[in-house]
Protein backbone atom coordinates (compact mmCIF):
# COMPACT_ATOMS: atom_id res chain seq x y z
CA UNK A 1 0.00 0.00 0.00
CA UNK A 2 1.40 3.48 -0.97
CA UNK A 3 1.55 6.03 1.83
CA UNK A 4 0.55 9.60 1.13
CA UNK A 5 2.06 12.47 3.12
CA UNK A 6 -1.01 14.34 4.26
CA UNK A 7 1.11 17.09 5.89
CA UNK A 8 2.45 18.28 2.57
CA UNK A 9 0.70 21.45 1.55
CA UNK A 10 0.65 23.28 -1.76
CA UNK A 11 -0.24 26.89 -2.31
CA UNK A 12 -3.51 27.26 -4.17
CA UNK A 13 -3.40 28.53 -7.74
CA UNK A 14 -5.35 31.62 -6.78
CA UNK A 15 -2.64 32.58 -4.25
CA UNK A 16 0.10 32.08 -6.84
CA UNK A 17 -1.68 34.28 -9.35
CA UNK A 18 -2.32 36.89 -6.69
CA UNK A 19 1.38 36.93 -5.76
CA UNK A 20 2.43 37.39 -9.39
CA UNK A 21 -0.10 40.21 -9.79
CA UNK A 22 1.17 41.93 -6.62
CA UNK A 23 4.78 41.72 -7.80
CA UNK A 24 3.83 43.09 -11.22
CA UNK A 25 1.94 45.99 -9.68
CA UNK A 26 4.88 46.66 -7.37
CA UNK A 27 7.29 46.80 -10.33
CA UNK A 28 4.92 49.07 -12.25
CA UNK A 29 4.65 51.40 -9.25
CA UNK A 30 8.44 51.55 -8.96
CA UNK A 31 8.78 52.38 -12.66
CA UNK A 32 6.25 55.19 -12.34
CA UNK A 33 7.86 56.50 -9.16
CA UNK A 34 11.44 56.53 -10.48
CA UNK A 35 10.55 57.67 -13.96
CA UNK A 36 12.25 54.67 -15.58
CA UNK A 37 11.86 54.55 -19.32
CA UNK A 38 13.20 51.71 -21.46
CA UNK A 39 14.07 53.94 -24.42
CA UNK A 40 15.89 56.36 -22.13
CA UNK A 41 17.79 53.47 -20.59
CA UNK A 42 18.91 52.24 -24.01
CA UNK A 43 19.94 55.74 -25.07
CA UNK A 44 21.91 56.16 -21.84
CA UNK A 45 23.76 52.95 -22.58
CA UNK A 46 24.74 54.28 -26.03
CA UNK A 47 25.59 57.65 -24.49
CA UNK A 48 27.94 56.02 -22.00
CA UNK A 49 29.62 54.01 -24.73
CA UNK A 50 30.20 57.09 -26.91
CA UNK A 51 31.65 59.10 -24.02
CA UNK A 52 33.88 56.19 -22.99
CA UNK A 53 35.30 56.14 -26.53
CA UNK A 54 35.91 59.89 -26.57
CA UNK A 55 33.11 60.60 -29.05
CA UNK A 56 31.63 63.47 -27.07
CA UNK A 57 30.25 65.36 -30.08
CA UNK A 58 28.32 62.27 -31.20
CA UNK A 59 27.16 61.75 -27.63
CA UNK A 60 25.77 65.29 -27.56
CA UNK A 61 23.92 64.65 -30.83
CA UNK A 62 22.32 61.58 -29.28
CA UNK A 63 21.54 63.58 -26.13
CA UNK A 64 19.72 66.23 -28.20
CA UNK A 65 17.66 63.52 -29.93
CA UNK A 66 16.50 61.90 -26.68
CA UNK A 67 12.83 62.56 -26.01
CA UNK A 68 13.28 61.85 -22.31
CA UNK A 69 16.44 62.38 -20.28
CA UNK A 70 17.24 61.73 -16.67
CA UNK A 71 19.97 62.58 -14.19
CA UNK A 72 22.24 59.87 -15.57
CA UNK A 73 21.97 61.33 -19.09
CA UNK A 74 23.09 64.78 -18.01
CA UNK A 75 25.82 63.49 -15.68
CA UNK A 76 27.28 61.35 -18.45
CA UNK A 77 27.46 64.16 -20.99
CA UNK A 78 28.88 66.71 -18.54
CA UNK A 79 31.48 64.14 -17.45
CA UNK A 80 32.35 63.57 -21.10
CA UNK A 81 33.05 67.25 -21.71
CA UNK A 82 34.99 67.50 -18.45
CA UNK A 83 37.13 64.50 -19.37
CA UNK A 84 37.88 65.94 -22.81
CA UNK A 85 38.87 69.27 -21.27
CA UNK A 86 36.05 71.22 -22.87
CA UNK A 87 34.93 72.97 -19.69
CA UNK A 88 33.09 75.74 -21.53
CA UNK A 89 30.70 73.25 -23.15
CA UNK A 90 30.31 71.44 -19.85
CA UNK A 91 29.47 74.76 -18.20
CA UNK A 92 26.97 75.67 -20.95
CA UNK A 93 25.20 72.36 -20.42
CA UNK A 94 25.29 72.85 -16.67
CA UNK A 95 23.90 76.40 -16.86
CA UNK A 96 20.94 75.17 -18.89
CA UNK A 97 19.78 72.80 -16.16
CA UNK A 98 16.79 74.00 -14.10
CA UNK A 99 17.68 71.69 -11.20
CA UNK A 100 21.27 71.29 -10.04
CA UNK A 101 22.10 68.65 -7.45
CA UNK A 102 25.37 68.49 -5.52
CA UNK A 103 26.45 65.76 -7.96
CA UNK A 104 26.31 68.15 -10.94
CA UNK A 105 28.21 70.83 -9.06
CA UNK A 106 30.85 68.37 -7.89
CA UNK A 107 31.42 66.97 -11.38
CA UNK A 108 32.05 70.45 -12.77
CA UNK A 109 34.20 71.48 -9.78
CA UNK A 110 36.20 68.31 -10.41
CA UNK A 111 36.65 69.39 -14.01
CA UNK A 112 38.26 72.67 -13.01
CA UNK A 113 40.38 70.79 -10.48
CA UNK A 114 41.57 68.16 -12.98
CA UNK A 115 42.58 70.83 -15.48
CA UNK A 116 44.53 72.90 -12.94
CA UNK A 117 42.06 75.77 -12.64
CA UNK A 118 41.70 76.17 -8.85
CA UNK A 119 40.32 79.72 -9.04
CA UNK A 120 37.52 78.51 -11.30
CA UNK A 121 36.79 75.60 -8.95
CA UNK A 122 36.50 77.88 -5.90
CA UNK A 123 34.38 80.41 -7.77
CA UNK A 124 32.02 77.62 -8.79
CA UNK A 125 31.87 76.43 -5.18
CA UNK A 126 30.94 79.96 -4.06
CA UNK A 127 28.22 79.99 -6.69
CA UNK A 128 27.01 76.61 -5.43
CA UNK A 129 26.62 78.08 -1.94
CA UNK A 130 24.73 81.10 -3.28
CA UNK A 131 22.48 78.75 -5.24
CA UNK A 132 21.56 77.04 -1.97
CA UNK A 133 22.86 73.58 -2.81
CA UNK A 134 24.38 71.78 0.18
CA UNK A 135 27.75 70.16 -0.64
CA UNK A 136 28.66 66.69 0.54
CA UNK A 137 32.01 65.22 1.59
CA UNK A 138 32.87 64.35 -2.03
CA UNK A 139 32.41 68.00 -3.01
CA UNK A 140 34.85 69.15 -0.33
CA UNK A 141 37.45 66.49 -1.14
CA UNK A 142 37.21 67.34 -4.84
CA UNK A 143 37.44 71.09 -4.27
CA UNK A 144 40.40 70.95 -1.90
CA UNK A 145 42.39 68.63 -4.16
CA UNK A 146 43.13 71.52 -6.54
CA UNK A 147 44.77 73.87 -4.03
CA UNK A 148 48.29 74.79 -5.10
CA UNK A 149 48.63 78.54 -4.59
CA UNK A 150 49.53 80.51 -1.47
CA UNK A 151 46.98 83.15 -2.48
CA UNK A 152 44.20 80.61 -1.77
CA UNK A 153 44.83 80.34 1.98
CA UNK A 154 41.83 82.51 2.84
CA UNK A 155 39.59 80.46 0.57
CA UNK A 156 40.72 77.21 2.20
CA UNK A 157 40.03 78.53 5.71
CA UNK A 158 36.54 79.61 4.59
CA UNK A 159 35.86 76.14 3.20
CA UNK A 160 37.18 74.68 6.46
CA UNK A 161 34.53 76.64 8.37
CA UNK A 162 31.84 75.28 6.04
CA UNK A 163 33.11 71.74 6.66
CA UNK A 164 32.81 72.20 10.42
CA UNK A 165 29.38 73.81 10.10
CA UNK A 166 28.03 70.96 7.96
CA UNK A 167 29.41 68.25 10.26
CA UNK A 168 32.15 66.80 8.03
CA UNK A 169 35.05 67.66 10.36
CA UNK A 170 35.20 64.01 11.47
CA UNK A 171 35.32 62.58 7.94
CA UNK A 172 38.83 61.24 7.31
CA UNK A 173 38.83 61.87 3.56
CA UNK A 174 37.80 65.49 4.06
CA UNK A 175 40.35 66.05 6.85
CA UNK A 176 43.11 64.57 4.70
CA UNK A 177 42.15 66.92 1.88
CA UNK A 178 42.22 69.86 4.28
CA UNK A 179 45.66 68.94 5.64
CA UNK A 180 46.98 68.57 2.10
CA UNK A 181 45.41 71.89 1.05
CA UNK A 182 46.93 73.77 3.98
CA UNK A 183 50.33 72.25 3.22
CA UNK A 184 50.12 73.16 -0.47
CA UNK A 185 49.14 76.73 0.34
CA UNK A 186 52.08 77.05 2.73
CA UNK A 187 50.00 77.22 5.90
CA UNK A 188 51.83 74.50 7.83
CA UNK A 189 50.77 75.86 11.22
CA UNK A 190 47.10 75.30 10.40
CA UNK A 191 47.91 71.95 8.82
CA UNK A 192 49.73 70.82 11.94
CA UNK A 193 46.93 72.04 14.21
CA UNK A 194 44.36 70.08 12.23
CA UNK A 195 46.66 67.05 12.15
CA UNK A 196 46.90 67.03 15.95
CA UNK A 197 43.13 67.39 16.32
CA UNK A 198 42.30 64.49 14.01
CA UNK A 199 41.14 61.44 16.02
CA UNK A 200 41.91 59.10 13.12
CA UNK A 201 44.87 59.30 10.74
CA UNK A 202 46.12 57.09 7.93
CA UNK A 203 49.08 56.97 5.56
CA UNK A 204 47.56 59.72 3.41
CA UNK A 205 47.53 62.04 6.43
CA UNK A 206 51.16 61.40 7.31
CA UNK A 207 52.28 61.63 3.68
CA UNK A 208 50.60 65.02 3.31
CA UNK A 209 52.36 66.37 6.40
CA UNK A 210 55.70 64.89 5.38
CA UNK A 211 55.44 66.42 1.91
CA UNK A 212 54.41 69.76 3.39
CA UNK A 213 57.42 69.98 5.71
CA UNK A 214 59.85 68.71 3.08
CA UNK A 215 58.81 71.48 0.71
CA UNK A 216 59.70 74.24 3.18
Amino acid sequence: MRLVNTKRRCLPLSYSLCTKTTVTHSVDATIIKTGFNLKTSRSNFKLTDLVANGQVAQAHQLFDQMLRRNTYSVNTLISGYVKSGNLSRARDLFDGMPVRTEVYWTILIGGYSQHNQPIGAFKLYAEMCRWGTVPDYVTFATLLSCCNETLMTKAVTQVHSHIVKLGFSGTLKVCNSLVDAYCKTGTLELANRLFLEMPIKDTVTFNAMTTGYSSM
